[in-house]
């Protein structure tokens, strides 16, 4: 019976020591990007993103979708912002248009990490025309991307996370 139990412990250990071996690699920088393309946001830095994602651009703001038709449209930039932000430009909630919505807004922030300096991942509560939504939100310095109807995984989202290189030029302020 020890024997079980001690079992036990080390599945438990190694499976919670797998799940977060990921973030570990991120954090360290050991995580491959070899098949990511690098894309540069103005005020915030580059970053890193799958292959197969097109970069496109509405209304100044950035998106990322699987084709040149705006198919399967994955994270897309917001100026729409829930949390304060010690940013004189910064509007709350303002109401914009943007690549999923003619009238987006965001209504309130929900829950937040930090994963690094600058870098957060949360989830927030959305409103595109008269529809409310919970999505998942990565804000990176003072770029905001929300992710489409569940279409990034948690893994892709932390890995493009961790890749961002920091504009030297961008002063960070934090976040309040």
């Amino acid at each position: 019976m020890k024997r079980f139990f001690i079992s036990l412990l080390l599945v438990i250990i190694l499976a919670l020591t797998m799940s977060s071996c990921n973030n570990v690699l991120y954090e360290f920088g050991l995580a491959d990007y070899s098949n990511w393309n690098t894309v540069t946001i103005n005020n915030t830095g580059e970053i890193k993103v799958p292959s197969n994602w097109v970069v496109k651009e509405k209304n100044n703001l950035i998106y990322f979708c699987e084709d040149n038709n705006n198919e399967n449209i994955f994270l897309f930039q917001s100026n729409s912002n829930v949390g304060i932000m010690s940013d004189s430009n910064y509007e709350k909630g303002i109401i914009e248009s943007n690549a999923i919505s003619q009238s987006f807004q965001a209504i309130e922030e929900l829950s937040y990490e930090w994963l690094m300096d600058g870098v957060m991942k949360g989830k927030a509560l959305i409103k595109t025309e008269d529809k409310n939504q919970e999505v998942v939100f990565l804000k990176m310095l003072y770029t905001t991307f929300y992710v489409n109807d569940n279409s990034v995984d948690d893994d892709t989202l932390n890995k493009i996370a961790y890749s961002l290189q920091k504009d030297d030029n961008v002063s960070f302020v934090g976040y309040h």
